[in-house]
């Protein structure tokens, strides 16, 4: 029996709680998306800033080109300067063309240093995105983005704030359950294909569909936002069409986080029955650096199930 407040016990209660705000993500793919999913990440460690990359790679699964990228600073109330290390972590992705390891079609999950093959990874791949910000150590898990293009990928990153912080049992297990969860509400929300602009919401879609969301009329918001009824009756057919919805309640049943049934059901994900065993990754001089209070990078192997 797990008793309450057992490191266990923690661990359980913020899976539960990550879980939750994990299932309230819209089930659309709205501009903020990716900024919320990372905020839910920071429940694996707190304080941290966290980071999520949808990118596509090659060349031996390690040439980058970025898709979207989604940053959330420390919670409110701790401490740091987050303005300053938003701007730098979001400018840095969309110039990242190197990840710095290898995905392939497995999840990859731990250190950034160990997962990085040079002598500092803040000057590395993803490393970059962390040079010179307050942050004492990275965990990162990555794996692929759906099945139908090869080398879509999706990358979670947790950057423990705390100044000499070092991870804690449970926490790379935590982050990998939950970024597999952002990886199943990703392909819903965003799709198993490269999202253009035709289908991200804009800013003014998002704004009629929130306003949609309480029950306001079309008349209603046109008056709100001062804009004519035809045009918000234009926002709305094109909200129709972005979410493949028939209806205004699907509209907001997906606005909500709730997926409907969809003509083209998300492909299984490779990763997607759990973690119940992990195999090391082929890193002889990893162990040597961890001590122990970590566990080196892994490779997880999904052929079991989490409940096992």
């Amino acid at each position: 029996m797990t008793q309450v407040g057992t490191p266990r016990f923690e661990t359980i209660r913020a899976a539960v709680r990550m879980t939750e705000e994990a299932c309230r993500l819209p089930a659309v793919a709205t501009l903020d998306w990716l900024d919320r999913a990372a905020a839910v990440l920071r429940g694996v460690v707190s304080p941290s800033r966290t980071c999520i990359l949808i990118a596509n790679i090659s060349g031996g699964s390690r040439t980058l080109s970025l898709e979207a990228a989604g940053y959330a600073g420390v919670a409110s109330g701790e401490s740091g300067d987050e303005s300053n290390t938003e701007l730098t972590v979001r400018s840095r992705a969309e110039r990242l063309t190197d990840l710095g390891f290898a995905i392939d079609n497995e999840v990859v999950l731990g250190r950034i240093g160990d997962l990085i093959s040079a002598p500092d990874w803040r000057t590395t791949g993803i490393g970059r995105l962390w040079q010179g910000a307050p942050v004492s150590e990275v965990l990162v898990a990555a794996s692929p983005l759906g099945s139908v293009e090869p080398g879509r990928v999706m990358i979670s990153q947790v950057a423990l704030a705390e100044p000499g912080a070092e991870p804690k049992p449970g926490q790379f297990e935590l982050l990998g359950v939950i970024h597999n969860l952002l990886v199943r509400r990703a392909l819903v929300s965003i799709g198993e294909t490269k999202a253009t602009s035709a289908r991200w919401l804009t800013a003014r879609e998002q704004e009629v569909l929130d306003l949609l969301v309480v029950g306001k009329s079309v008349r209603v918001i046109a008056e709100e936002l001062g804009r004519s009824p035809h045009t918000v009756h234009d926002h709305v057919k094109s909200l129709h069409r972005k979410l493949e919805a028939s209806s205004r309640g699907e509209l907001v049943a997906k606005a909500l986080g709730h997926a409907p049934a969809m003509s083209k059901p998300a492909a299984p994900q490779p990763q997607a029955e759990g973690f119940a065993e992990m195999r090391p990754m082929p890193k002889p001089a990893t162990a040597t650096r961890l001590g122990g209070s970590g566990v080196p990078a892994q490779r997880l192997d999904t052929s079991h199930s989490i409940t096992e």
